[in-house]
């Protein structure tokens, strides 16, 4: 087996993104923090906490986004896809914002990371449901 230069600063790179995407997330979510800390208010910051960790779905999706994006053909959306997995992922990340979820399951009341979960497998469903033909 022969080293590959081009792969393995393919493989780097991509690691060193991931890398700073997380710093920037994190420096994003302590700046909400502290803005929910100081305001006193939960609303439009936990959601932007939330919503952060959508773009971490979207960087696991790259590689195989980039993949469909090198072949020819037509773009197609898998509707199924999004609707039947990732808007429910969606609603798991801010099921403590909608009236209509009251009374909450047990099993969810004391996951917080059910929230940022969700949001990164929907940001993954959503990138990978773009595919050619």
């Amino acid at each position: 087996m022969t080293l590959n230069y081009k792969r393995a600063f393919g493989y780097l790179a991509y690691t060193f993104g991931f890398v700073l995407l997380l710093v920037f997330i994190s420096n994003i979510n302590l700046h909400f923090s502290k803005m929910i800390d100081e305001t006193f208010k939960v609303y439009p910051w936990q959601i932007l906490k939330i919503m952060m960790y959508f773009p971490i779905g979207i960087y696991l999706g790259i590689p195989k986004f980039l993949l469909e994006f090198n072949k020819t053909g037509n773009w197609r959306i898998n509707f199924y896809k999004i609707v039947l997995v990732a808007l429910p992922m969606i609603y798991i990340s801010f099921y403590w914002f909608f009236p209509f979820s009251y009374p909450i399951l047990n099993f969810l009341t004391y996951t917080g990371s059910t929230f940022s979960f969700g949001t990164i497998i929907a940001g993954f469903i959503i990138i990978n449901s773009f595919t050619k033909e």
